[in-house]
């Protein structure tokens, strides 16, 4: 359960707009595409990072706004939203899987292969390693 906790927190984490806002302009797009693969193409590349976190405009969309794709994501996960980021069939799939909240945080969000996520939480366990001396 400890590792399940560990992983929707690691999730929730990425699936917020103020992780990105938090990302260097030098790892932004590597982190993006490595995050969130359904969401990288070659538009996407051609954008700043400033324009990928703009709050959204009317012409905005799912697939050139960070913010639209994550709020897009957390519905679908809520049951809110039809899944519309899948194939018909891996829609499908998951549907008559139940696939749970996190499954589909999951399906969209590939913490695994994010390199600033580490960096992030590996500077929070150093800064409240001190505090942990003391505490044991």
């Amino acid at each position: 359960i400890l590792l399940h906790w560990y992983v929707a927190k690691r999730l929730d984490k990425v699936l917020k707009k103020s992780y990105w806002k938090d990302v260097p302009a030098d790892r932004f797009f590597e982190e993006l595409e490595k995050v969130f693969p359904c969401f990288y193409n070659l538009a996407v590349s051609n954008m700043t990072k400033t324009s990928l976190l703009r709050a959204a405009t009317p012409t905005c969309t799912e697939r050139n706004n960070l913010g639209k794709f994550i709020k897009l994501v957390r519905d679908i996960a809520d049951g809110k939203v039809p899944n519309t980021l899948s194939t018909k069939r891996r829609a499908d799939e998951l549907q008559n899987a139940k696939a749970t909240k996190l499954d589909i945080w999951a399906e969209f969000a590939k913490i695994e292969d994010s390199v600033y996520l580490s960096v992030v939480e590996e500077k929070a366990a150093q800064k409240h390693a001190p505090m942990r001396a003391i505490i044991e």
